[in-house]
């Protein structure tokens, strides 16, 4: 349990960091004109991003906003008959039957960790 909280603290901590966009060395732009990568939704690629690969809508601005409200929209599971847990299982690398009462556990520690982390930011 441990080791799942640590791991999700550093997880929680990188989305944090890309979503940020803190300091590069070159400031963030998003491609615009003909020659722009717009995904099929409209997203255009952002770019000098800190991540491999950044995608924004161009003239959204959120500079007017000064807290952030998340919403639980839930965690999606691959559906996986149960096929035990022996070292054989294991080994094959998934994947793996998830009861519900570890779904429910899994999903208040990413909750409970996400928030913590969140609160750590003291810009929102």
């Amino acid at each position: 349990m441990k080791i799942i909280r640590s791991v999700l603290a550093l997880i929680t901590a990188f989305i944090l960091s890309v979503v940020s966009l803190g300091c590069t060395t070159a400031p963030p732009s998003i491609q615009t004109g003909p020659d722009a990568e717009i995904t099929h939704d409209g997203l255009h690629k952002v770019e000098n991003a800190r991540s491999d690969a950044a995608w924004a809508v161009p003239d959204f601005d959120l500079s007017g906003y000064t807290n952030i409200m998340f919403v639980n929209l839930g965690i999606e599971y691959k559906e996986v008959t149960y096929k035990g847990s022996s070292p054989a299982v294991i080994s094959q690398g998934g994947p793996y039957f998830i009861d519900d009462r570890a779904r429910t556990q899994f999903e208040e520690l990413v909750s409970e960790i996400f928030s913590e982390e969140l609160g750590k930011i003291t810009r929102f």
